[in-house]
């Protein structure tokens, strides 16, 4: 559990998935030639595929090494982030928050407000989206780097 805690965090805050991207990602998902993530039926039945950063590519590969120790099922179809003797249930979206909130509570966060929910963690990869095009000078204005935007936000 701990390392598909990981990963998922990884994936959620580097990625700015949706949970329900998250919770239906297969095996086959992943190309680690191109270094990227093949997101099936987004939002509007889209999909999408996103570079995978440096850590999650290394978060990404420490979980396979974990997963295929643990013996687990290892055809394309199967679950990327899945629990089970065999690996063949898929961690839904009640059992995602819970093990993040848990890893959260571990970790000392104690905010006044709640703890953080996964679409925090997407919210806060838009904002980093953001804050870099402007650090980088970029006119997020002009009309070019607003559907550049759509297409890496995605819809938050």
């Amino acid at each position: 559990r701990p390392a598909v805690m990981r990963v998922s965090l990884v994936l959620l805050y580097t990625l700015g998935l949706r949970r329900s991207e998250r919770v239906s990602l297969r095996l086959g998902d992943l190309d680690p030639l191109e270094r990227t993530l093949a997101v099936q039926a987004g939002k509007f039945h889209k999909d999408a595929w996103l570079p995978l950063s440096a850590d999650a590519c290394a978060a990404r590969q420490r979980y396979l090494q974990v997963r295929t120790a643990a013996g687990l099922r290892a055809d394309n179809a199967a679950p990327l982030l899945c629990h089970g003797r065999q690996g063949t249930r898929d961690y839904g979206g009640p059992a995602l928050c819970q093990g993040l909130h848990a890893l959260f509570q571990i970790a000392g966060l104690r905010p006044q407000t709640g703890l953080p929910r996964v679409h925090d963690l997407r919210h806060q990869f838009a904002i980093q989206v953001l804050r870099r095009w402007y650090e980088a000078g970029a006119d997020v204005r002009d009309s070019k780097a607003r559907s550049s935007a759509s297409i890496i936000v995605r819809a938050v």
